[in-house]
């Protein structure tokens, strides 16, 4: 086993990526606002295909940002058991203790549902699973990204026990390969490899490329106009209303979300320029609050704002929009502030107290 050097721990800024987190979870945000403007019988049943696919670039953009994190923040832990469980422990210290206090918020409503008991050990555990719906979600059914999520940290601490090069070639063609098989045979291979051979995944293994030193540069400025062509026809789709293909739909979706981020690290911005940048990068750092707690505050919300009246004209849905954006990235930060001290603070500082700063750079 390679020898652990003791370095410092240091944590990259980069917030040009906390940028675009805060604007991917408010594309979620958007997506589940446009769902209850539609279950309010104030839009078109026809409306969930945009909001499902703004949905999805900002999912997506999550998942290619998560990827590159992981790739350049662990570059000198690589080979290295202790490297390999502080980045387990501080995943798991960072997702779990909010989620399962997300979950059990949500466990009311489905309390009442058949083997709700082994559905919720399966949630709480990341466990994939078809529910009630014939959907692949969890007790809160946000969660089914995190079930993406965990499942690469799960493989990416793994690797992280050989080589760098040989890790990264046991990673990224798994997350590559599981991501063309969604495009393809999803819905017809056998258990949970129906659920991890999605196309999402794909995007963590794109962003693992994006963090590769001797490919940084060149991918960030070749993706940008690839991308800016690609994305026409989503344009074109979305102004005419044509539906694309579902297989058209992930390739256009996973080309602007990894565009978009290899825009953004072309910044190469480390401070904000402003105050409304400085804003956005804070909403970015919580970004994570915000997307597991938005849906309860959007439930109030669209309760409050369908009982006003004329709250379903075209001029309240906008202003409904924002409110709901600006209001639920508050609420992250809020969330954030208040547990931060009590919940994922303490585990975090026993975490590095047991595992220390050897050669580690901290994940965001």
């Amino acid at each position: 086993m390679a020898e652990v050097r003791n370095l410092p721990a240091t944590r990259p800024r980069l917030h040009h990526l906390q940028v675009l987190r805060c604007l991917a979870a408010s594309m979620v945000v958007v997506d589940h606002v446009l769902d209850k403007q539609v279950d309010a019988g104030a839009l078109p049943e026809g409306a969930r295909y945009y909001s499902v696919l703004i949905g999805a670039l900002g999912v997506a953009t999550f998942f290619v940002i998560s990827g590159y994190i992981m790739c350049v923040t662990t570059h000198r832990s690589a080979g290295t058991r202790r490297g390999a469980g502080y980045f387990a422990a501080r995943r798991i210290t960072r997702i779990v203790p909010l989620y399962w206090l997300a979950t059990a918020i949500a466990i009311p409503v489905k309390i009442t549902e058949p083997d709700f008991a082994v559905r919720l050990v399966k949630s709480l555990l990341f466990i994939p699973y078809v529910d009630s719906d014939g959907e692949w979600q969890p007790i809160l059914a946000l969660g089914w990204t995190l079930n993406y999520e965990m499942f690469f940290y799960a493989v990416f601490a793994l690797c992280l026990l050989l080589p760098r090069r040989v890790g990264l070639a046991v990673c990224v063609p798994m997350m590559l390969t599981l991501g063309a098989l969604g495009f393809v045979d999803q819905g017809t291979l056998p258990g949970l490899l129906d659920f991890y051979a999605d196309p999402m995944v794909l995007m963590f293994g794109v962003g693992v490329l994006l963090g590769l030193r001797p490919w940084r540069a060149s991918l960030r400025w070749v993706t940008a106009p690839i991308v800016a062509c690609l994305a026409l026809p989503v344009v074109v789709a979305w102004l005419t209303g044509a539906p694309l293909p579902r297989s058209a739909e992930w390739a256009l979706t996973a080309a602007v979300a990894v565009g978009t981020v290899a825009i953004a690290l072309s910044a190469r911005r480390d401070r904000p320029s402003g105050r409304l940048d400085a804003a956005l990068g804070v909403a970015g750092d919580h970004s994570y609050e915000t997307y597991l707690f938005h849906v309860f505050m959007l439930t109030a919300l669209a309760v409050v704002w369908f009982r006003l009246p004329g709250g379903d004209s075209p001029a309240a849905l906008a202003l409904m929009g924002l409110v709901a954006v600006v209001g639920c990235n508050i609420g992250g930060h809020v969330v954030h502030r208040v547990l931060q001290p009590y919940v994922v603070g303490p585990l975090d500082a026993a975490v590095r107290r047991r595992w220390g700063p050897a050669a580690v750079t901290t994940a965001a």
